[in-house]
């Protein structure tokens, strides 16, 4: 019997020694924990740590770097906002700058190493279609679908 008083009071003893541990009560910077509260069971008081305030960042300001002497009286020219769009047509030249198998095609002069259209076949992405004509290398698009016939110049 008095080993089991022991044990009780051994157990008590950590108990409290624990708790007084986990709510810090030595150290007031120290967060401390939820305890239980007297409603509901299981349900938490609110922790007496305070998360840390957010500060958002700086808004960047509107005006320029640059003085104003810097900066022209008047716009010279409206920038273009509407993409150029890829239209070749036979007799163009056009540059790769892509690879044979993955080709970039721009619309150039027809200077050596370019490409000149001999022929575009629309509705179809059939390089076979260019046999008709002498050329030396065939791309296929599909948005819309046509097939260039080139000859390099």
């Amino acid at each position: 019997m008095i080993v089991v008083v022991i044990v009780a009071f051994v157990l008590l003893i950590g108990g409290v020694l624990g708790l007084a541990f986990l709510y810090g009560a030595d150290d007031p910077k120290k967060p401390k924990a939820a305890l239980p509260s007297g409603g509901r069971p299981g349900t938490l008081t609110p922790s007496a740590y305070d998360p840390p305030a957010y500060s958002p960042p700086p808004v960047p300001s509107d005006t320029p770097a640059d003085s104003p002497s810097d900066v022209p009286d008047s716009p010279s020219e409206e920038p273009s906002t509407a993409a150029t769009v890829f239209d070749p047509q036979p007799g163009q030249c056009v540059k790769n700058t892509g690879t044979a198998s993955k080709p970039r095609l721009y619309i150039s002069t027809c200077a050596k190493g370019h490409y000149k259209i001999l022929n575009r076949i629309d509705g179809t992405t059939n390089i076979k279609r260019c046999d008709k004509t002498d050329y030396t290398y065939a791309v296929w698009f599909t948005d819309p679908k046509y097939v260039l016939c080139l000859r390099e110049v």
